[in-house]
């Protein structure tokens, strides 16, 4: 339920047909499982194809007009401008559609087996729905769908534990950032009523992420649903799988099944009540 989710969801943003999710599915995940740093020739090549692909079909839905509003639509109109030109215009959108798709299942995924985990915060939030924000906030900075990301020294500087120059590179490790004991207090938990510095889940400064305000509202949808199904699904607390990936977090399974309304209502009918 949760992979249809957001990649309607990041369809809906760059402005391609409803028809694509399920093969832009498979071609997101190809693209990103090349930027695992255990990543081999072969995956490498499957991006290379999938990112291809995705490019094409991005390519098709310019060339047919794009939604007003959409980010296709929105670059369309800086590349009119001559702010920036059609391979840039492309890139952009293909990258919103491969690493939003990977960042919005983590989101989803994360966030629901933390419900399961924590029956009180079900509770919590089905009780004040405007808490929904805050737990999202601390789904990205306890699981940061994203774990690192690579950034380039723009002037010398040092600190305690080394020194960078003009034009390293360096990779930036969210995930840690996002659970230093010295920032957070209870960093290993997830607390609703935080007033520490905003995490970095998201990014910081002018590269930050472009889509967080789109997570927050694909997140307060969903589990704002799913809180309204609570009863009727069961979500098992063991058998699921976390993807195997350095740099994306999410899960690859949840076992669900009915829930307990969902019983009853069967025994109900059924006459077995």
């Amino acid at each position: 339920m949760v992979i249809p989710v957001a990649t309607n969801a990041v369809c809906d943003l760059v402005g391609l047909p409803r028809s694509a999710p399920p093969v832009l599915a498979v071609w997101a995940r190809a693209t990103s499982d090349a930027l695992d740093p255990g990543s081999g020739i072969e995956e490498i090549r499957r991006a290379q194809s999938s990112g291809m692909r995705t490019m094409t079909l991005i390519k098709r839905s310019v060339d047919a007009g794009p939604p007003p509003g959409s980010l296709l639509a929105e670059l369309g109109w800086a590349r009119a401008e001559g702010l920036i030109d059609e391979r840039e215009q492309l890139a952009n959108a293909v990258s919103v559609v491969s690493a939003g798709s990977d960042t919005v299942l983590g989101l989803l995924t994360m966030g629901t087996l933390a419900m399961v985990r924590r029956p009180d915060l079900v509770a919590t939030l089905g009780a004040d729905r405007s808490l929904l924000r805050p737990f999202i906030d601390e789904i990205v900075r306890l699981e940061s769908p994203a774990q690192m990301t690579v950034r380039t020294v723009c002037e010398a500087v040092t600190f305690p534990f080394a020194s960078f120059a003009r034009g390293d590179t360096v990779v930036v490790l969210l995930g840690c950032a996002n659970r230093d004991p010295a920032a957070f207090a209870d960093a290993d938990q997830i607390r609703l009523d935080r007033s520490e510095p905003t995490p970095v889940g998201f990014g910081w400064g002018p590269h930050r992420c472009v889509g967080a305000a789109v997570a927050h509202t694909i997140g307060a949808e969903f589990f704002g649903a799913l809180l309204d199904y609570w009863k009727f699904v069961s979500i098992a607390d063991a058998g699921h799988q976390h993807r195997n990936h350095s740099v994306f977090r999410s899960m690859d399974l949840l076992l669900t099944g009915p829930g307990v309304a969902a019983t009853e209502a069967d025994d109900r009918s059924s006459g077995r009540a």
